[in-house]
């Protein structure tokens, strides 16, 4: 089973960090004055020197270099459609969208070449690798496709097949029980990649905030680097080192000390109940045990306070 972390590449992300490093931009011959706004007047005997126009800025929102992607031609990768490609790319967005498996052509050393009904090149940066011959149990950790929808993590409910699994997604609950449709769908041979090991693309780590912390999706990593969709969806790099990883399987029971999702980022909250078979956790937050459950799935919870 193909397991690594691609370089890319959902938030943003966060996928358009294609390994490249932004455009260098022209050094501005502006004089302070005009910088801040007021106009200069030359003096006599001095030549006015005309102030550059700046450029509009292009190129990724960050700087990460990615590795290629460990996948051959014909294989499925987790990409961003074109257009929100080409927007990233072009600077007019810090973020991606629609990420879901589409077919690898050709292996480039910054970028790729995809087929999506037509061919276009993606960041490696922006690209999750998918395992071809993947084979999953009862209770696994997916990263795949809901039908219509971008990519999402779920958990094996019925594996039959082990290499065409039925799943439950973790779709957000906000309000009712998590069941129904919506939830639950099966996956395609070779579309999709099974999450075992923390800060793997598809899992979820809390970044720093300033002084405060954020919750978001990893997307790649490479060296001592992460790129990540932030709570919005826009894309970051951060250093390893300052990034706090959120277990896939939490291992938590009722009455556990959590942190769980809330905000931009996590607060403390108890373990009410937990479903292992569809991976959901429900939780009161501390202060707020009035406002009653809230539900939360496998690789959202960080077990602890």
């Amino acid at each position: 089973m193909m397991k690594r972390y691609i370089a890319t590449g959902l938030v943003a992300a966060s996928l358009s960090m294609y390994g490249c490093s932004q455009k260098a931009q022209p050094t501005s011959t502006t004089t302070p004055e005009s910088a801040v706004g007021i106009t200069a007047t030359p003096a006599a005997t001095e030549t006015p020197t005309a102030a550059a126009t700046p450029e509009a800025k292009e190129g990724l929102p960050f700087e990460f270099q990615a590795s290629k992607p460990d996948a051959k031609p014909g294989q499925f990768v987790f990409v961003p459609m074109a257009s929100s490609v080409e927007k990233l790319m072009k600077g007019e967005e810090k973020r991606f969208s629609d990420m879901r498996p589409r077919e690898l052509v050709k292996v480039g050393e910054e970028t790729s070449t995809i087929n999506d009904r037509s061919e276009f090149e993606a960041p490696n940066s922006l690209i999750i690798t998918t395992e071809p011959e993947a084979k999953v149990a009862v209770g696994d950790v997916v990263l795949g496709q809901p039908q219509y929808s971008s990519m999402q993590v779920g958990i094996v409910t019925d594996a039959s097949d082990p290499a065409a699994p039925a799943v439950h997604f973790f779709k957000p609950v906000y309000s009712g029980e998590p069941e129904g449709d919506k939830f639950n769908g099966k996956l395609e041979p070779g579309k999709f990649r099974v999450l075992d090991s923390e800060l793997e693309p598809g899992t979820h780590a809390l970044y720093p905030d300033g002084e405060e912390t954020g919750y978001g999706q990893v997307i790649n990593v490479e060296g001592d680097k992460v790129l990540m969709t932030k709570f919005g969806g826009d894309l970051e790099v951060f250093d390893k080192a300052d990034v706090t990883a959120i277990p896939t399987k939490p291992g938590v029971k009722e009455g556990d000390k959590v942190r769980a999702p809330f905000g931009k980022g996590v607060d403390p909250a108890t373990v009410s109940k937990v479903d292992e078979k569809i991976g959901r956790i429900w939780v009161k937050f501390d202060g707020r045990e009035s406002q009653g459950d809230k539900i939360f799935c496998y690789g959202e919870i960080l077990p602890g306070q």
